[in-house]
């Protein structure tokens, strides 16, 4: 019977060649129109990470500690975004909202929602590279 807990390689290749084309555009590798690019290239670059590090995290072992190592840093990644929008995003880019707040109100709580998530990714980012830098979580219980 196949193991359902990991994934197919397949799914972290795909991950992999898509965070390296984001990161080839953030560096300016692939070329692309500035028009269709809102944020700044560290932002994109960052996005990249996650996709590449995600397809690195599903193509090594369970408990290993390259993939431990990897998602710690797609959650530091996907903090460091969330931080980004949540200070400098521009604030036509939020949508939706409380229907019976002000459009300005909306966006103050579109920002502290995003930086409760920021906050919240750095806390297991700090979680998760303790236990790597102790050494738990390497090797299952039996």
């Amino acid at each position: 019977m196949r193991d359902l807990t990991s994934a197919p390689r397949w799914i972290g290749v795909i991950c992999l060649g898509v965070g390296l084309f984001i990161l080839g555009i953030a560096f300016g590798v692939v070329p692309t129109d500035p028009e269709t690019v809102h944020v700044p290239p560290w932002v994109l670059a960052a996005c990249g990470l996650v996709f590449a590090l995600c397809g690195v995290a599903v193509m090594t072992p369970e408990h290993s500690p390259i993939r431990a190592a990897a998602g710690a840093t797609v959650v530091l990644a996907m903090g460091l975004v969330g931080a980004w929008v949540s200070l400098w995003g521009d604030a036509g880019g939020f949508s939706g909202g409380v229907p019976f707040l002000s459009p300005e109100a909306n966006v103050v709580v579109a920002r502290i929602v995003f930086g409760f998530g920021a906050l919240t990714c750095f806390a297991i980012f700090a979680w998760g590279t303790s236990r790597l830098a102790r050494g738990s979580g390497e090797q299952p219980e039996a």
